[in-house]
């Protein structure tokens, strides 16, 4: 997945794109004095993140594959692909990836390619709760902020995975001329969406919030939404059976040839959240956010260990005096993790 690292003193939103580790949004000092005053409600992040990825630079074509998830005999992944041609005109694809008891690839449109995300399966397994935090193109304007105005939900058969409609949620809400943080759970035990609803995390606001508490709803996208007892836990139906992943050698933005050394993995807040120190020298690396890191990294990094190991990593620019370095970390090996200092 796009995986969401949740720093000290940050909210991880629906929102944030791949990088999969990157775009966190901090919370301003007034939101944060209000949570200590109101009993914040469950939150888990979405079991996959997916579309397609930013375009490369240079000519050719840049994919990326979802985590995959699985519940009653399903899998499904979002693979997503970015192409810059010799023209230097870029396109994006992104599609479904359903396998186990049904064979199915859904294509999604272009405007829908770039943000593709998936909360939960439902309890029997037969349905999966989608949504997007980008706007349709006629919808783009200075008013409405794609981060907190446009997150667009659909409940998908999986049975009729090509027929779906996106729901705005501040349609679904009946809102006007207000901001939110809205962030797709899943679904309740008794299959409906559940939506967590909160003041925006934004400290630049250009209206008012229009809740003034976290809070848990149960909706069909039909009806209006029902706010749900504070103390209501939000479930898992579905299981992650493979981290998301990226191919790094053949990047279109490789610069040059792959080369391993001894480092020192940490994660730090804003760009390039993933950085390698190269023992024995003042030498500073940065995974590219968009590129996934390797399932072994996925799984064991995180805001209090340092990771040493022998990366493989490939220049995505290359080396300057006194400057960090963007890489792609294409392996790493004899991987120890330690409590960082």
């Amino acid at each position: 997945m796009r995986k969401k690292y949740k720093p000290v003193n940050c909210v991880a939103t629906a929102s944030l794109r791949f990088a999969t580790v990157a775009m966190l949004l901090f919370v301003s000092n007034a939101v944060l004095s209000q949570q200590a005053k109101n009993k914040e409600a469950d939150w888990q992040p979405a079991m996959v993140y997916g579309g397609a990825p930013s375009c490369p630079e240079h000519s050719g074509t840049r994919y990326l594959y979802s985590d995959t998830i699985s519940s009653h005999g399903r899998q499904l992944m979002v693979a997503g692909s970015a192409t810059r041609n010799p023209l230097k005109v870029c396109s994006f694809t992104a599609e479904l990836r359903i396998t186990g008891k049904s064979i199915k690839t859904v294509s999604f449109s272009k405007s829908d390619s770039y943000d593709i995300n998936i909360a939960d399966f439902s309890p029997d397994g037969s349905t999966i709760l989608l949504f997007s935090t980008l706007p349709l193109p006629d919808q783009i304007d200075d008013s409405r902020h794609p981060d907190y105005r446009d997150v667009r939900l659909s409940i998908l058969e999986l049975f009729h995975p090509e027929q779906r409609t996106w729901i705005n949620a501040w349609d679904l809400f009946g809102w006007n001329n207000c901001d939110a943080t809205v962030e797709p759970q899943g679904f309740t035990l008794d299959g409906k969406a559940l939506i967590l609803v909160r003041p925006s995390t934004w400290q630049s606001k250009t209206y008012k919030d229009c809740v003034n508490d976290w809070g848990l709803y149960a909706t069909d996208l039909i009806s209006k939404p029902v706010r749900l007892p504070d103390d209501t836990k939000v479930p898992r139906f579905g299981t992650l059976i493979k981290d998301s992943s990226s191919p790094c050698k053949t990047d279109p933005d490789v610069v040059g040839a792959c080369f391993t050394f001894r480092g020192r993995m940490s994660l730090y807040n804003g760009c390039c959240m993933a950085r390698i120190w190269q023992v024995g020298t003042h030498h500073l690396l940065a995974q590219e956010d968009e590129i996934p890191l390797p399932a072994i990294l996925q799984d064991k990094i995180n805001w209090d260990v340092d990771a040493w190991g022998d990366y493989e990593v490939c220049p995505m620019e290359p080396k300057r005096a006194g400057e960090m370095q963007m890489v792609c970390v294409q392996s790493v090996k004899n991987l120890l993790i330690n409590p960082r200092k």
